[in-house]
C-alpha cells in the first residue's frame, strides 16, 4: 500500500510540473523584411558585389630607416596565392606601392628555407643579451608556414642564417617584375 501511495504521489507531481500553466512563455519570432517585397521582381535590382576573401599573409620583411644616414626603408609581403606587394619608402629605387606574382614553387622554396634555418626557433628580438643600438636599421621579418609562425626584430647581432635569409628576400625584390599600384584617389584628383 505504501508503494502504491508513493507511486501515485510521484505521478501527481510529474503531472503538475508538466502543466501548461507552468510552462514559460517564449517570445514569438516575427518575420522582418530586409528587402522590399518587389525587390526580386525588379529587373534592375542587383545584389551587392562582395570582394573575394584576400589571401593570407605567409611571409613579410620590413626594413625601417635609420636615424642618421641613408638606409633603405621598404616593406615586402608574400601571400599564399603567390601575390607579392612592395612598398618603398626611402633610399630605394622603387618608391611607392608595387605588386608582383611568384610561382607557388618559389614561395614554397622560401618557406622551406625558413624551416631549414630554424626560423621558428629564433628569438623575437635581437640582440638578446646587449642593449639595442637605435641608429642601426631595424629589419622585421614574419613567416607563417603550416601551423608555425614567428616574427623577428633584427636590430643587430642576429644569427648569421637570419641575416642571409633577409638578404635572400631582398634579392628577390630585384628579380621580380613589378607593376606600380596607382592609388584610386590620386587618379580622381588628376
Amino acid at each position: 500500500m505504501k508503494k502504491l501511495t508513493l507511486l501515485l504521489f510521484i505521478f501527481c507531481i510529474t503531472i503538475l510540473s508538466c502543466s501548461p500553466r507552468r510552462a514559460k512563455k517564449l517570445p514569438e519570432a516575427k518575420y522582418l523584411a530586409t528587402l522590399p517585397i518587389n525587390t526580386f521582381s525588379n529587373p534592375s535590382f542587383e545584389l551587392p558585389k562582395i570582394s573575394p576573401t584576400p589571401s593570407r599573409l605567409t611571409l613579410s620583411m620590413e626594413r625601417q630607416p635609420c636615424m642618421i644616414g641613408k638606409c633603405p626603408a621598404f616593406a615586402i609581403y608574400f601571400y599564399e596565392d603567390g601575390t607579392v606587394q612592395y612598398s618603398g619608402n626611402q633610399d630605394v629605387e622603387m618608391i611607392g606601392d608595387y605588386a608582383s606574382k611568384i610561382e607557388q614553387s618559389e614561395l614554397k622554396t622560401l618557406l622551406n628555407l625558413a624551416k631549414n634555418i630554424n626560423y621558428f626557433d629564433f628569438q623575437n628580438v635581437y640582440p638578446t643579451s646587449s642593449k639595442i643600438i637605435m641608429d642601426v636599421p631595424l629589419t622585421i621579418t614574419y613567416v607563417k608556414a603550416d601551423l608555425e609562425e614567428n616574427y623577428v626584430e633584427n636590430h643587430h647581432h642576429a644569427p648569421i642564417p637570419l641575416i642571409r635569409f633577409e638578404e635572400h628576400i631582398e634579392e628577390l625584390i630585384g628579380n621580380l617584375e613589378w607593376k606600380e599600384i596607382v592609388n584610386q584617389k590620386e587618379d580622381e584628383n588628376e
